[in-house]
């Protein structure tokens, strides 16, 4: 059975030259190949289909019998790694951290640690119910989900 530890030795270099990365692969028991890359920038299907074609340029199917399917995520799917996060700088995030506190915002900076989001909150001084906003610093390790809010 073709291993995930093979399929990411395989395709590392490969979609690092692309300007890719891997977010997820999973092998069923039947062999069936799920790959799931993201990029820097948006990923189409020409780039998916290229992958693809590079898989199978490296696996022998006369020796180990596979199905294959390359795509990208979804607008819906949360984002997985670190990585992610960077080409969505400006755009609303719904962020879960590991304490079940929903935290939602703009997010203006991430890096390979932390992501940073201006959140607006009401001004408790003065019992006034203008809207502040300020930045908040979220480690990574804090958080168990981020998700893109969709404008509509």
């Amino acid at each position: 059975m073709i291993s995930g530890a093979t399929l990411q030795e395989i395709l590392n270099p490969f979609l690092e030259s692309k300007k890719l990365f891997i977010i997820d692969i999973h092998i069923s028991p039947y062999n069936e190949i799920e790959i799931i890359i993201d990029g820097e920038d948006y990923v189409s299907i020409e780039k998916c289909t290229e992958v693809s074609r590079y898989v199978e340029s490296q696996l022998n199917r006369d020796i180990e019998d596979y199905a294959l399917i390359v795509g990208s995520p979804d607008a819906t799917q949360p984002l997985k790694i670190p990585r992610q996060y960077p080409k969505h700088v400006g755009k609303e995030l719904v962020v879960l951290t590991n304490e079940n506190k929903e935290i939602k915002g703009k997010l203006i900076a991430a890096d390979s640690e932390k992501i940073v989001l201006l959140v607006q909150r009401k001004n408790k001084e003065n019992n006034k119910k203008k809207l502040i906003e300020e930045e908040i610093e979220i480690p990574f390790s804090t958080i168990k989900k981020g998700k893109v809010k969709l404008p509509f």
